[in-house]
């Protein structure tokens, strides 16, 4: 057979969510529910201030100080004034593992937990080692370079 064994005369299943809109996230609750927890080991990760925050709109100095995540694209001469390899300053690797906009890893990097907008619910944390210390008892590793 040809088409790597299927056939062509098969109906078509229906998706799951046929109108393609976003779908809130649910969040396992209870003890027979099933998790992910993924580890990401010396993340380069840091946040770099580019504005001090000064003066704001009305004229005071209530402004915030503005971040973003260090890179080797944008910072290449900040790396290179403090001495730094440019690939210690990859947040992009870590990016396009988790999903999470710059601004979600900085909010990650000074609060050390990103929390779900309709509950209370942490969707991302920064834990100290040792990683297995977090982890729930039979968890099943399975590791990834």
């Amino acid at each position: 057979m040809k088409n790597g064994g299927l056939n062509p005369h098969t109906p078509i299943q229906p998706v799951a969510n046929p109108s393609m809109l976003p779908v809130q996230a649910q969040v396992a609750k209870g003890p027979n529910q099933r998790k992910l927890y993924v580890i990401l080991e010396q993340a380069c990760l840091e946040a770099y201030k580019v504005s001090s925050g000064g003066k704001g709109r009305n004229g005071k100095g209530d402004g915030e100080a503005k971040y973003t995540l260090l890179n080797c694209d944008d910072h290449q001469g900040i790396l290179a004034k403090t001495g730094r390899d440019i690939a210690d300053a990859r947040p992009d690797i870590t990016h396009q593992t988790l999903r999470v906009s710059g601004r979600g890893m900085v909010q990650l990097l000074h609060k050390l937990s990103i929390r779900g907008v309709n509950g209370p619910e942490k969707l991302l944390k920064v834990i100290k080692n040792p990683v297995v210390d977090h982890l729930p008892p039979n968890t099943i590793p399975a590791t990834t370079q």
